[in-house]
């Protein structure tokens, strides 16, 4: 059996088995084509079979890969050849795109999920072809996913802005400050190094690439500025209790906050700009600073110095006596403004008088104080001692002065003045020490002549005299022949108080006298009494007698009360009922102390006793006595002798003088010179010197007081004149000495003021 294929009525070579076997077909085998089957019987011929040959799909052209921004359009598409139908199917990223089932793919917008790969698988009868993948890169625009938020920063700091921007790159950067780009920010960062001021402001960010444009908002830097001292307290100084207000003003960006510290600890509740202090005290002394702080950082101001000063609170020493004449210097010392209790206005008080004093003192800073209270007694000589009464002694026919002493008022001695024959001006009679007798008889009075006016001064433990006492004067009685057996009386009323009456005695020669009659005391200053009837061809002796209105004086040391004064006894003949006659001498008269006086009794009419006075408070009875003044001054000496017949005085003012140590008197040759005197206002004192010598020239009263002191100082060659008067240094009329020292020597004379 044989076999031939044909094609198309030709016969196929090589065909000749009973199948046909195209290994590959192509387009030029298609056709019809039959078999003939020969064997020896016969052929026979197939069934034509036409074969029809299909070309595979085969993609001629593709669209390559492709960048699209999200939102634009894309489309892949493909060209084939081959039989057809050929399918289409769209693969992205391996996964079948439903409805991608066409030549091409069209996105009408793509997103960022459409980015990939894509092909498509061409499919017809013989084959499937598959085309090369081609990537769909999708961009987006910038968009600022985040970025840095307002900062608020603090001047010399650093600081970074940030983007962060999605988007595709390449990705451009541009930084903006209020609107105006900033030269080379070109970055998604923008630093910020060492931060000012000037670095505040709104800034954003442009982000660009291929799809667009982002802008970030606006960030706000705000820069803030740590605290600097613009002003401070200075150091200061304050008075206890003043009020003192420390204050700092600052700059730096609020809010600041303050905190005050002493001494480096810190002052609770002292968070302000100021920090007061109502009343200052000492405990306040210190170094005051203020801390400010706000979010950048503190900063302290410098420490300043509060000094607080004390309260002056001064002592005055303690409380002082002195006498008057002196003074005593208080004051809180240097350095004080005082106004004194007693209006002044001084640092320091020259007092003088009593009293209590104080004062309210500025110091050298301005603080006020007060000082405490000293009490000042000033011994001024007692000025209510008074003449109790005088009267005519009995027994000498002398003027007595009488007084009762005041007890512990300061005096040391009494001084009686009687009146000279100039009214109103009077002479020291004597003295008396304190605890001698307090009566005097006035052994140079003749009160059968006239009355006398006595006053009385004290003189205190300073050797101060007091002023006159009230004056006190004598009854002074005359007798005058009237008619027939008249005897008219006439006497001057009793000064020193006011008697209630005038008692009348009357006597004959036995001196027994009775009260005749009494006058009633009245405001006339002479009285008159007719004493009628009187007996005849007898002398008669007369006297008034008043009673002391307080019952009488009672002398201290004395025997006798005085209860009465009397006048002088006057008589209707000229019988003198004694014929003593008193008279006397001492030796030496002058000298310095302790100096030793002889007296010695010149009297006539044969005494049988004898009472000396001398003075100084002593008393002696023998006839010759020898007595010793043991203080400087200068003393009256009286004399009363008494026999059976009678007594009689006789007295001698001013008649012992008594020096202090190493002083002698100088005669009238010396070259120191004292004229006049006696003088009535100011005397002179002249002196020459014939080298350089030291003169201090002072003046004593009669009990060794220094009243003045005229020179003291080195004086050159020359002649020298210095004037004194006593009441210019706040003394009476009197004797004072001058006393003179030059260079070793002591001088003195005695000075005698007269008013």
């Amino acid at each position: 059996m044989s076999y031939q294929w044909y094609k198309g009525g030709t016969a196929v070579p090589n065909a000749t088995a009973n199948n046909y076997l195209i290994a590959s077909t192509t387009s030029a085998d298609a056709g019809s084509y039959y078999c003939t089957v020969t064997n020896t019987c016969g052929t026979q011929t197939s069934n034509t079979a036409v074969l029809t040959v299909n070309d595979p799909v085969i993609i001629t052209s593709q669209s390559g890969d492709s960048t699209k921004c999200v939102g634009d359009a894309n489309m892949f598409s493909i060209s084939t050849s081959g039989t057809a139908p050929i399918s289409y199917q769209w693969f992205h990223n391996g996964d079948t795109i439903t409805g991608g089932s066409l030549a091409t793919y069209s996105i009408a917008a793509v997103s960022s999920t459409d980015a990939g790969d894509y092909y498509c698988i061409a499919t017809n009868s013989c084959a499937s072809t598959q085309s090369s993948v081609k990537t769909l890169t999708v961009n987006t625009a910038p968009a600022i996913s985040q970025q840095s938020g307002d900062t608020s920063i603090c001047t010399g700091n650093s600081l970074s802005l940030n983007v962060n921007v999605t988007g595709s790159s390449p990705m451009n950067y541009q930084w903006y400050k209020n609107g105006s780009m900033i030269g080379g920010a070109i970055g998604s960062t923008y630093p910020m190094y060492q931060i000012s001021s000037s670095d505040s402001g709104a800034y954003y960010c442009i982000a660009t690439n291929t799809c667009g444009t982002a802008q970030s908002t606006n960030m706000q830097i705000t820069v803030n500025s740590g605290p600097s001292i613009v002003y401070q307290s200075s150091d200061s100084s304050r008075c206890e209790g003043e009020s003192m207000t420390f204050k700092v003003v600052a700059a730096g960006t609020p809010p600041l906050t303050y905190q005050w510290y002493f001494n480096q600890n810190q002052i609770s509740g002292a968070d302000s700009s100021i920090y007061h202090i109502s009343n200052v005290t000492s405990a306040d002394n210190g170094y005051y600073y203020a801390e400010i702080s706000n979010m950048c950082s503190s900063v302290s101001s410098s420490n300043k110095y509060l000094t607080v000063h004390p309260t002056p609170i001064i002592s005055l020493g303690n409380d002082t006596t002195f006498c008057d004449g002196g003074s005593v210097i208080i004051g809180p010392g240097y350095g004080y403004y005082c106004l004194w209790n007693n209006g002044q206005i001084a640092s320091q008080l020259n007092v003088t008088d009593s009293g209590s004093y104080s004062a309210t003192v500025t110091d050298q800073y301005g603080c006020q104080g007060y000082t405490d209270t000293v009490n000042i007694n000033v011994l001024k000589p007692y000025a209510y001692q008074d003449i109790c009464m005088v009267t005519v002694d009995s027994a000498t026919g002398k003027n007595v002065v009488v007084w009762e002493k005041t007890p512990n008022v300061g005096i040391a001695s009494f001084n009686i003045y009687k009146e000279t024959n100039v009214s109103g001006v009077y002479a020291l009679l004597g003295n008396r020490p304190y605890d001698s007798l307090s009566v005097m008889l006035d052994l140079a009075s003749n009160p059968l002549v006239s009355a006398e006016r006595y006053v009385l001064t004290v003189v205190d433990t300073c050797g101060n005299e007091s002023a006159f006492s009230t004056a006190h004067r004598t009854m002074h009685l005359t007798v005058n022949k009237g008619q027939g057996n008249d005897w008219n009386l006439i006497w001057n009323a009793y000064e020193g108080f006011t008697p209630s009456s005038y008692k009348i005695y009357r006597a004959d020669t036995s001196l027994n006298f009775v009260n005749i009659a009494t006058v009633a005391g009245s405001s006339n200053y002479t009285y008159l009494y007719t004493d009628k009837n009187a007996p005849v061809n007898v002398t008669l002796y007369y006297y008034v007698e008043i009673v002391h209105p307080n019952g009488g004086c009672s002398a201290s040391k004395g025997q006798t009360n005085y209860h009465t004064s009397r006048s002088n006894r006057a008589n209707t003949g000229t019988a003198n009922p004694s014929s003593l006659a008193p008279a006397f001498f001492g030796t030496p008269t002058s000298g310095v102390f302790p100096l030793d006086v002889h007296f010695f009794d010149q009297s006539s009419g044969d005494p049988t006793e004898w009472e000396w006075d001398f003075g100084d408070g002593s008393i002696d009875t023998v006839q010759n006595p020898t007595h010793t003044y043991n203080s400087i001054g200068v003393y009256s000496v009286s004399l009363i002798v008494k026999n059976a017949s009678g007594m009689n005085s006789v007295a001698f003012q001013n008649y012992i003088t008594v020096l202090t140590t190493g002083v002698a008197e100088i005669d009238d040759e010396f070259v120191v010179k004292v004229f006049p005197n006696p003088y009535s206002g100011k005397t002179n004192i002249a002196y020459a010197l014939n080298k350089p010598r030291k003169v201090v020239l002072e003046i004593y009263n009669t009990v060794g007081m220094k009243v003045a002191e005229l020179v003291n100082d080195k004086q050159m060659p020359g002649s020298y004149k210095y004037q004194f008067r006593a009441e210019d240094y706040g003394f009476s009329a009197g004797v004072y000495y001058m006393r003179m020292r030059v260079d070793d020597e002591i001088y003195t004379k005695k000075l005698v003021e007269v008013k």
